[in-house]
């Protein structure tokens, strides 16, 4: 799931050791997180699907012919979780490849639970633009940048006009509203390197 808090679960699809399109969609992790909070190991392909025990819910992982489901696992939290296809050379994987399998797991999902703590720190939970600690942060880095390189930039500070008869006259609620659909109008605009954050207020 992203870290800056996208709708969907990214998925990240592989074949023969090269990204390629995913055949299937995933609306949301919710099934699948109930199930690994019930069930949090490593387990074959053909026990998880008996065991959710819901063909919406498998089926539309058949395509890549998974085998093996290893959920990624924080603090009481699913981060979410891999399926490995079947081994190129056709032979069944070996206790000790799970077991190598499941280990990798664990430090991958000890390095995803660190970024996505890292992200929700630097974030606003409401924006899902940077913060104002980061944005201070980032200004202090960019500004020597500058001074020593000599390199120019620009800050761009803007804010909503009337945004407190909005509030008055439709409430917070759509005030919130509003404000989520500028931030995302923001960070559909930057370029690569470019960083939005929310300073403070509207």
């Amino acid at each position: 799931e992203s870290e800056r808090g996208a709708e969907a679960p990214d998925i990240l699809h592989y074949e023969n050791l090269k990204r390629a399109e995913a055949p299937f969609k995933v609306p949301s992790l919710e099934p699948y997180r109930f199930f690994f909070n019930l069930s949090p190991g490593t387990i074959s392909f053909p026990v998880f699907e008996y065991m959710i025990g819901r063909p919406e819910y498998t089926e539309p992982f058949k395509p890549c012919r998974p085998t093996i489901v290893m959920p990624l696992m924080g603090f009481g939290q699913v981060y979410g979780f891999v399926l490995i296809g079947e081994k190129a050379t056709g032979a069944e994987y070996t206790a000790s490849e799970s077991e190598f399998l499941d280990d990798v797991m664990q430090f991958a999902s000890i390095g995803l639970q660190n970024n996505i703590h890292y992200m929700k720190a630097i974030t606003d939970l409401k924006t899902r633009l940077y913060n104002n600690a980061y944005i201070r942060t980032r200004l202090d880095l960019e500004l020597a940048r500058v001074t020593r390189y000599g390199f120019e930039m620009a800050v761009i500070l803007t804010d909503v006009d009337h945004f407190k008869d909005f509030n008055d006259n439709y409430g917070h609620l759509a005030g919130d509203k509003m404000l989520m659909r500028i931030a995302q109008v923001f960070l559909g605009s930057i370029r690569k390197g470019d960083v939005a954050g929310r300073f403070g207020g509207e």
